[in-house]
């Protein structure tokens, strides 16, 4: 009995050692990939697999000779070059945001209000997947990790990216006497994110790009969905507005461009996110 559990020890560590080492092989490989083209193609979604993998299998970069900014920096560069891609095609198409239909997602305690005339980008859904990871390398220091005061700001700053890349975005705004998200303290009275359209050809579905929530973009039912969990039983008035109103207390506002004021307003919230991220060691958890 002694010898067995002895074999089978010994057997277990050179099973682990064999499944590590193949591990290490296969980030290797994609690590190989990714650095000889990161530079010069979009690898954002290669990148974005490596990352999870990394996660996943316990590889430590370290053994590889790389910090633990490589992914990050790698992710941003690889990200400028569908920035380049989309300002050089621009092929997008539009819709006006009233073709899609929203009567079917209402219910007793959720409205639907379209505020203007809004138009809107229509892409793929694997269009819409290469955006998020490049809009979000590239724009990483948006305090995403905050979830007060600066949704706002954080949407109008990705809404002029988009625009710069020839990707026209709504903004979606939900009011509620109180949002929050599962497993976190805080609540707020609205939240805001940008959206565009994604289309598999037959049906036109508003997506989301939330970076303080997902990783990815996500249908707008989805984000709905976790912005209702912790009160379900809540009154929700979600509605929409051009990508140029900052506020939800703007949606009337018919602006047809970003205004200065507004900018410096981001400005300010956008440092206040940061100067929160420096003393949020000290203040009670999210």
């Amino acid at each position: 009995m002694k010898y067995t559990l002895i074999f089978i020890f010994f057997i277990s560590i050179a099973s682990y050692a064999d499944s590590n080492a193949e591990a290490y092989s296969i980030a290797r490989q994609k690590i190989n990939h990714i650095r000889s083209n990161f530079k010069k193609l979009d690898v954002t979604q290669e990148i974005y697999e490596l990352t999870q993998y990394v996660h996943k299998s316990g590889i430590e970069l370290e053994r590889f000779g790389f910090g633990k900014g490589v992914l990050p920096y790698w992710r941003s560069e690889s990200s400028k070059n569908i920035v380049k891609s989309f300002k050089k095609t621009c092929e997008s198409s539009h819709t006006n945001l009233n073709q899609v239909d929203f009567s079917e997602r209402e219910d007793s305690k959720l409205s639907f209000t379209l505020h203007g005339d809004i138009q809107i980008s229509v892409v793929d859904e694997p269009t819409a997947q290469k955006l998020f990871q490049s809009v979000y390398s590239i724009a990483n220091k948006l305090s995403s990790e905050e979830y007060g005061n600066r949704c706002e700001s954080r949407a109008h700053v990705i809404s002029k990216l988009m625009e710069d890349m020839c990707m026209t975005t709504a903004k979606a705004f939900i009011e509620s006497e109180h949002i929050a998200i599962k497993d976190h303290t805080w609540s707020w009275y609205y939240h805001v994110a940008p959206i565009i359209i994604v289309s598999d050809g037959i049906n036109l579905t508003p997506y989301i790009f939330d970076h303080s929530i997902f990783d990815r973009a996500v249908p707008l039912q989805e984000w709905i969905d976790v912005l209702r969990q912790r009160y379900p039983d809540n009154n929700y008035d979600l509605f929409f507005t051009k990508r140029f109103n900052l506020l939800p207390n703007d949606r009337d506002l018919n602006l047809n461009d970003y205004t200065e004021e507004d900018f410096d307003e981001v400005d300010k919230r956008l440092l206040k996110g940061r100067l929160l991220n420096l003393i949020r060691p000290f203040l009670k958890p999210l």
